[in-house]
């Protein structure tokens, strides 16, 4: 049986969209892509990326790979490193702050909208005479 979960159709995940040029790709964290990325390029990813210190394409050229790698898994770090160029840096780079964010920031939890109807309040006392 088919399913959803983990897939980009996935109404759980939140991905983010970064355009570049005709194309739009879908931009989502996970540790296992992280992992990946940090092993095929020996560059350290779990801290985030900082777009206020890009100071290395190469490990903006990780951070986009591994953020990509969810929905476009035949993408290749070659093609990766080839989106990365002067024009391209800024939008990449909002993109991979955006993308970072949402992959690691706290939900807040809901409860369930029975969550009334399962523990109903209970009555306060009547005051003593």
């Amino acid at each position: 049986m088919e399913t959803v979960a983990n897939t980009t159709a996935d109404p759980t995940l939140e991905f983010v969209e970064l355009k570049l040029g005709k194309k739009t790709y879908k931009l989502l964290y996970d540790f296992d892509c992280i992992a990946k990325v940090e092993e095929a390029t020996g560059i350290s990813l779990l801290l985030g990326f900082d777009h206020t210190q890009i100071n290395s394409v190469a490990r903006c050229a990780a951070m986009l790979y591994a953020s990509l790698l969810r929905a476009h898994p035949e993408i290749t770090l070659d093609q990766v490193k080839r989106l990365v160029t002067p024009h391209n840096i800024a939008p990449i780079a909002r993109a991979l702050n955006q993308a970072w964010y949402a992959s690691t920031a706290e939900r807040e939890e809901k409860e369930p909208e029975d969550a009334l109807a399962q523990n109903p309040p209970a009555p306060e006392p009547a005051p003593a005479d």
